[in-house]
């Protein structure tokens, strides 16, 4: 895929999910790609996620590791976007855990950036948003709820009907979510009340008229937040849980994931506990991220910047890697070797451990016996039953 190919499907991804929103198309803007460029390849030579600093404009950042063909476009629209199950749109505001997404289907932003850069196995994307998004005090004129079912509703019995175009479809959408998105928080009752409006040809005369008196809002910007959510405090600690407590959590998705695979569960071992704190507290300290060269025992690695860390997150990305995993071959593949790894059905003892720098995280696991040994993949990594 050419990178312009990329460009494209970037900017499609994201205009497919802020339609969702009833928040107007992106489009691309050359001068905000090359920014965007710049930063994707400083972090590629540096080999850290971080934001930059002193930036004009929105930004979201996105690292992946062991895929030969980089990162797809949708891939990394979609792991911010899908921030959205931990947004409140009845209460809006910033969130730690939420930044990406409301970012993404901003109302107020307008034109949009992509970068990419490799190093090695690693692959950053960096996007930029103007005018920037996660202004506090405009959340709910910004970040609406979700309409996908009615664009589907509208689509199939009202457009074909009235002979509407995709523009005036977006703009029919964008008034109802402008005319809803401060309704409470009840999925029943909006749904309700949004088909009541599908239906109603009155409503519908009404609307579109509306549609064609509508005029241009500007927004105004008040103060903008940093990724902490509050101007005056610095961003929020990644992980607040207890190490023991976040480990013993950790395992517990461990073992929902090899339990699906009949695979056995693991316990916690305190010695490769303090192996993975050990290796864990090095990255933090040199800011990098790469396997222990000590191969005594089994690792999974993870990383992250910008935003809180659930024990489900780290073990959520090494079992996904199931995606890539040929069953019917059973061999070695650098591209889902977390995955293997997780489910090793000869893995008996497990110790994790997680170390902090300002807004980034490293996640270790450490295994014993340690797995992905070439000619058991068959026995030790079965299928789901």
């Amino acid at each position: 895929m050419s990178f312009r190919e990329f460009e494209l499907n970037f900017l499609e991804a994201h205009n497919k999910y802020r339609a969702h929103h009833g928040s107007p198309p992106s489009s691309l803007d050359r001068d905000l790609c090359n920014y965007a460029q710049e930063w994707a390849r400083n972090l590629a030579n540096r080999n850290i996620l971080q934001h930059r600093s002193n930036n004009s404009y929105g930004e979201n950042i996105y690292m992946t590791m062991g895929n030969e063909n980089g990162v797809s476009a949708q891939d990394a629209v979609q792991r911010w976007y899908d921030e959205v199950r931990n947004y409140s749109f009845k209460n809006g505001g910033f969130g730690g855990s939420t930044g990406h997404f409301t970012q993404v289907v901003w109302k107020g932003s307008q034109r949009l950036g992509v970068g990419v850069a490799r190093s090695g196995h690693t692959t950053f994307v960096v996007a930029n948003y103007d005018p920037p998004g996660n202004y506090n005090g405009e959340y709910q004129k910004n970040v609406l709820h979700y309409l996908g079912h009615l664009r589907r509703n509208f689509n199939s019995k009202m457009a074909r009907n009235q002979g509407l175009d995709d523009m005036q479809i977006a703009k029919y959408l964008q008034n109802l979510s402008s005319d809803y998105s401060s309704s409470e928080e009840d999925s029943e009752v909006e749904d309700e009340l949004l088909e009541d409006v599908v239906w109603s040809d009155t409503e519908d005369k009404t609307l579109m008229k509306k549609i064609n008196m509508a005029t241009v809002k500007h927004t105004v910007i008040i103060k903008k937040v940093p990724p902490g959510g509050n101007p005056n405090q610095p961003p929020p600690i990644p992980i607040t849980m207890a190490q023991n407590d976040y480990e013993k959590a950790c395992v517990e998705m461990h073992n929902k994931y090899r339990a699906m695979h009949g695979t056995p569960p693991l316990t916690i071992n305190p010695t490769l506990t303090g192996t993975a704190a050990k290796w864990a507290q090095d990255l933090a300290k040199r800011q990098k991220m790469e396997h222990s060269p000590d191969g005594k025992f089994g690792e999974n690695i993870y990383f992250s910047s910008g935003q809180q860390v659930t024990p489900e997150m780290p073990v959520k990305m090494w079992y996904d890697e199931i995606a890539k995993y040929d069953f019917a071959k059973s061999i070695f593949n650098p591209y889902t070797g977390h995955f293997t790894q997780l489910i090793w059905r000869d893995t008996k003892q497990v110790g994790v451990a997680y170390a902090l720098n300002g807004e980034k995280c490293w996640v270790v696991a450490n295994y014993d016996p340690p797995g992905n040994v070439n000619g058991f993949f068959k026995d030790n990594v079965p299928p789901k039953k």
